[in-house]
């Protein structure tokens, strides 16, 4: 016979410092099962066996391995790890207007 498992659904909530924490990765070890946290710092994932291992990780935020075992509400603490946050790079673009002038021997472009 083939192999059969009790799927379960899981839920929890991603918290940080008593602080909510809006789109952490939520996924089945191993698989491409898996979700994000909402903007209160839900999560609801379907079809998980018994014995799965579910890794939050979050940018900025140690990486939490935890397994789903037969619970189907979760309370996940994240805990900050402030040394790795110099490895984020933020990129800033901006806009202006471009301008072109026209003179009587030359030309200008200004942006």
């Amino acid at each position: 016979m083939g192999k059969f498992f009790f799927a379960q659904t899981v839920k929890g909530k991603v918290t940080s410092g008593g602080v909510s924490l809006p789109g952490v990765s939520v996924v089945v070890q191993g698989t491409k099962n898996g979700t994000a946290t909402d903007f209160d710092g839900s999560f609801t994932l379907n079809n998980v066996e018994p014995k799965a291992i579910l890794v939050f990780s979050y940018i900025g935020y140690k990486n939490i391995s935890i397994p789903a075992d037969t619970k189907s509400e979760m309370q996940v603490v994240m805990v900050d790890e402030l040394e790795k946050l110099n490895e984020v790079v933020v990129i800033g673009y901006g806009t202006s207007k471009r301008k072109r002038y026209k003179r009587c021997c030359f030309f200008y472009q200004s942006f």
